[in-house]
């Protein structure tokens, strides 16, 4: 990774990191198609519905993106040294969004995000 990159990779850094925690757990999610999670405009990866990730992070301001293509939410924050975030999020649709993605494969989901704390 870069110098520019928001995650920190190189274990031995003498910057103490922030933490960002993600985590797609809701009962109203859908539990159709991954999300990718975005953090400064770099993918850090893609959530399941039951999946929760744990990143370090460089800190700072940080932009965060969760998407399904379609749809998008976006949060900014702001992280100190040795700090933790944590966001949740989600995919919903309505009763005749989740018909045509039955029948035609596709529909509209749209993406939440929610700062936790």
């Amino acid at each position: 990774m870069d110098s520019d990159s928001p995650i920190l990779d190189d274990e031995f850094s003498l910057l103490i990191p922030g933490f960002l925690d993600i985590s797609r757990r809701e009962k109203r999610d859908v539990k159709m198609r991954h999300v990718r999670v975005l953090l400064d405009g770099q993918v850090l990866g893609q959530l399941a519905f039951g999946e929760s990730r744990r990143y370090p992070i460089r800190p700072g301001k940080h932009e965060l993106i969760v998407t399904n293509t379609l749809n998008k939410s976006r949060e900014l924050f702001e992280i100190k040294s040795g700090e933790c975030i944590s966001f949740s999020c989600s995919q919903t649709a309505s009763e005749i969004s989740l018909v045509l993605f039955v029948l035609l494969g596709a529909g509209n989901m749209p993406v939440h995000l929610q700062r936790l704390d």
